[in-house]
């Protein structure tokens, strides 16, 4: 099972769980992701919930920015978060057809990449929640 599918399986799964929530007690994230001052422009970044196991995510767009409302907002928490680059088609030989990997991205270090490793946390309360993340080299 890829990761995306594994990703789409997860939110679906935390949204049947946790959507007979009445709005109100619900939280929403909303900010940017920099690298060295700048935006980082593509990928997902993506939380996952340390008491829930819940797992939303959004795609970053040409600012840096994501907003993640889920179906009316999540559980508040303490969520973890990394970033999942954006797969590309590698070619790997002439009669190969091509394969897909993460894309290269310089500007978000290996440990932002994975829930084992990152340091990112975000303290999620009832209602709208500014998060802002620089990576660090």
């Amino acid at each position: 099972m890829n990761s995306s599918l594994k990703l789409s399986f997860a939110v679906v799964l935390g949204l049947a769980l946790f959507g007979c929530n009445k709005n109100e007690d619900l939280g929403t994230i909303h900010g940017t992701v920099t690298y060295d001052g700048a935006p980082v422009t593509e990928g997902t970044i993506s939380f996952r919930g340390e008491e829930s196991g819940l797992s939303v995510s959004d795609e970053l767009d040409a600012e840096g920015k994501f907003e993640v409302t889920a179906a009316g907002g999540i559980p508040p928490g303490t969520y973890k978060a990394f970033i999942v680059p954006p797969e590309v088609e590698v070619s790997i030989g002439p009669d190969v057809a091509p394969v897909l990997k993460p894309k290269d991205m310089p500007n978000v270090p290996k440990e932002y990449r994975s829930i084992r490793t990152t340091p990112l946390t975000a303290e999620v309360s009832i209602g709208d929640n500014e998060v802002n993340f620089e990576l660090k080299k």
